[in-house]
């Protein structure tokens, strides 16, 4: 169940979600019943960069297959830009992996 955050610059566009999320998960083969993606915009002044890229941030359990994740962080990473409207290659993407036993769901430790 992979849980993504987008940050990117606030503009006036909006993303359509389930658009984004649909196109994740037929590219990679993920139910999207189990995909999850937040967007978190901020201002100029909230954030030092000069360029304007996306920062994406995926947590996923790491009883994932290696090539699995680089898939899922492959392709959130183009979708996120074609989307959003940003360079090709310009966006950051950090995995963070999630150990068994550190992921609390429906009142249980998974």
């Amino acid at each position: 169940m992979p849980c993504i955050l987008i940050k990117t610059k606030k503009t006036n566009t909006t993303v359509d979600l389930k658009l984004l999320s649909e196109d994740l998960s037929k590219s990679t083969g993920i139910d999207i019943n189990r995909i999850s993606i937040i967007v978190d915009y901020y201002s100029d002044k909230d954030f030092f960069n000069l360029d304007d890229n996306l920062i994406i941030f995926v947590n996923i359990s790491e009883n994932n297959q290696k090539d699995q994740i680089e898939l899922l962080c492959n392709k959130i990473s183009s979708l996120s830009e074609s989307y959003f409207n940003k360079k090709q290659n310009s966006s950051a993407v950090i995995c963070n992996l999630i150990q068994k036993g550190y992921f609390y769901l429906n009142g249980m430790r998974k």
